[in-house]
């Protein structure tokens, strides 16, 4: 049990560092196509998503509100999630069964913040993850926070990553 421990743990640092790394090449990518197409990230407001769907959310400019300035999207959902990866199992039905455990648990009204203090692994933010559709989500936990009332919690959602539970947050 201990080198399985073990195990789990060296398999979790090396995700995250893999996070890191998969996280600075699409930062990258995503200034040096902002920077490719013409439109710099200092000539357009924060917030803004260009023609070509370049989006500059995090930027902040000097440059003066306008009238024209578009305002930030209102569809916006926080999700809590709580993953469970392919990785950190031997099968992937010890990695379902895993997850409908927890998911029986959550859905008979345990607290879910406890389960994800409990159950997720270094890179979860308990607080949850705010985004728009059509950003930096994956697709599959987009489309099931959508389907879901403010504290409602989801069925298990498959993605190549691994299955996840959710529950949406007021943003």
């Amino acid at each position: 049990m201990k080198k399985r421990q073990q195990e789990r743990h060296e398999r979790l640092n090396r995700q995250k560092k893999m996070t890191w790394i998969i996280g600075a090449v699409v930062l990258a990518a995503i200034f040096a196509a902002a920077f490719v197409f013409g439109e710099g990230l200092h000539n357009r407001p924060a917030n803004q998503v260009s023609e070509n769907g370049i989006g500059t959310a995090s930027v902040i400019t000097n440059q003066p509100e306008t009238d024209d300035t578009p305002a930030p999207p209102t569809d916006l959902y926080r999700a809590q999630i709580i993953l469970f990866g392919f990785g950190d199992f031997e099968t992937r039905e010890e990695t379902f069964e895993a997850a409908h455990s927890v998911l029986q648990r959550a859905w008979a009204g345990e607290d879910f913040d406890r389960l994800i203090s409990l159950y997720a692994n270094d890179f979860t933010n308990p607080d949850g993850y705010v985004f728009a559709r059509g950003g930096s989500m994956l697709t599959e936990i987009e489309n099931a926070t959508a389907e879901l009332a403010i504290g409602e919690i989801s069925g298990l959602v498959e993605t190549d990553f691994g299955v996840y539970i959710i529950r949406r947050a007021e943003v």
